[in-house]
């Protein structure tokens, strides 16, 4: 390992590290979303109106996809802050995003 203990938790830290996080997880939950409501919509078509469609196979793979970015990252963005738990300069973003799915969230409710 190159870097020290001390660059690991700069870095870990930084504001670029936090924006890369926000766009990712805030990207792969609109896909994941979308991808969620085209399946939805192509399940019933295909029930409901025995409509003959390969969207759904496609809108399944979105979802799967979009998922798997979506786990991983916040996960890694987790144990980032369980190992920084002090406040960091991009801190306003994670919370940004936690705040906003959180809104969303309530409104699909």
């Amino acid at each position: 390992m190159s870097g020290s203990v001390s660059e690991v938790s700069d870095e870990r830290a930084s504001a670029a590290r936090a924006t890369y996080f926000f766009l990712v997880l805030a990207g792969s939950v609109i896909v994941l979303g979308l991808s969620s409501v085209e399946l939805v919509q192509g399940t019933i078509g295909r029930i409901a109106f025995d409509e003959r469609d390969t969207g759904v196979i496609w809108s399944l793979g979105g979802v799967i996809v979009a998922a798997a970015v979506w786990a991983s990252h916040l996960v890694a963005r987790a144990a980032d802050l369980r190992r920084s738990p002090e406040r960091t300069a991009g801190d306003w973003l994670t919370r940004a995003y936690l705040y906003g799915t959180l809104f969303a969230t309530a409104m699909l409710a």
